[in-house]
């Protein structure tokens, strides 16, 4: 296989492929109302596995945080235990992405809506669950010939970084993180649905690239002003947890040992991973070749697709 071929393992595929990567501002999303996760009367049994997935998830979530949790109480710093609470069973709303096409420059979505309740109950646990897993596949091809109709499917995104010096940052992500703990991945994240809380919110105030610019200040601190050029590079799906993702590639304007300074003194959210190691472009076919199947998926199909794209 050249560099320039790109191989669709066991953990992703495509679902939304451009021919060639494309600027941002040059793509134009056209977002179309669609349907939240929604369980019919004769598949009741199916909407209690995912209640008992997530009352699991509490649960081991609860212990996780419990001398937080006794010692805010012990304290009576109600401040300190809402804090704990909100760690524990804490929801957020995301998008949920129901199909994507592209036509040209133009991606059609159909989004609906989905929460951590429902990731939890149905995209995290398929991770761990095979039986579980196939069982809301199968269900999904015999109701709607789609097997991810009773997924979550919560649309997030991640981008490949080039710095300045040509180096590529791969992180391992911490052992907190709710899905893929100590598990080689980029910069990414779930879209949360209108974060400002508009009130008359609609299809037109959808705005998915702002998340992943958020995700790269919060990971990072990274500004958007030191963003040189971005570009679009589909979507994938997790063949494991039936997650999609949007894919981009950012150049920055700051060196390796610059985006590494940021991360150790700067980062909000420095806990999502470990640790940083920078690779060179000619490097990466044989990360690749070594981690084929052992990276987050989406985090693998895009630095193959920068392969393709930007390493031939």
């Amino acid at each position: 296989m050249t560099s320039t071929e790109v191989a669709q393992p066991k953990t992703w595929e495509l679902i939304a492929e451009v021919k060639q990567p494309m600027r941002v501002s040059e793509l134009e999303i056209l977002v179309e109302e669609g349907r939240g996760l929604h369980f019919p009367l004769h598949r009741s049994y199916e909407m209690n596995l995912l209640n008992d997935n997530w009352n699991k998830f509490i649960v081991s979530m609860a212990l996780e945080k419990k001398q937080d949790l006794l010692e805010a109480m012990a304290k009576g710093d109600e401040k300190a235990f809402a804090k704990a609470v909100k760690h524990v069973a804490g929801i957020n709303s995301w998008y949920r992405l129901n199909s994507a096409r592209i036509d040209g420059k133009l991606l059609r979505l159909d989004l609906g809506l989905t929460d951590f309740k429902e990731y939890i109950g149905t995209t995290q646990h398929a991770l761990k669950d095979a039986e579980f897993r196939k069982r809301l596949m199968d269900a999904g091809i015999a109701d709607a010939n789609d097997p991810n109709v009773y997924f979550s499917n919560p649309l997030s995104s991640c981008t490949a970084i080039v710095t300045s010096d040509g180096y590529l940052p791969v992180g391992m992500r911490g052992k907190a993180v709710a899905i893929y703990p100590s598990v080689p991945h980029i910069i990414g994240g779930y879209v949360k649905v209108n974060g400002n809380n508009k009130p008359d919110f609609t299809v037109k105030d959808v705005d998915l690239f702002a998340n992943m610019l958020k995700e790269l200040r919060e990971e990072l601190a990274i500004s958007q002003e030191e963003v040189a050029s971005a570009d679009f590079l589909g979507i994938v799906r997790n063949r494991i947890t039936r997650g999609p993702e949007m894919m981009y590639l950012m150049k920055v304007a700051l060196t390796a040992s610059e985006v590494e300074s940021r991360w150790k003194t700067k980062s909000k959210d420095k806990y999502e991973h470990r640790n940083i190691t920078f690779y060179r472009k000619e490097d990466l076919p044989k990360f690749l070749r070594e981690n084929e199947g052992k990276m987050v998926p989406s985090g693998e199909a895009t630095l193959a697709l920068y392969d393709k794209h930007y390493n031939s």
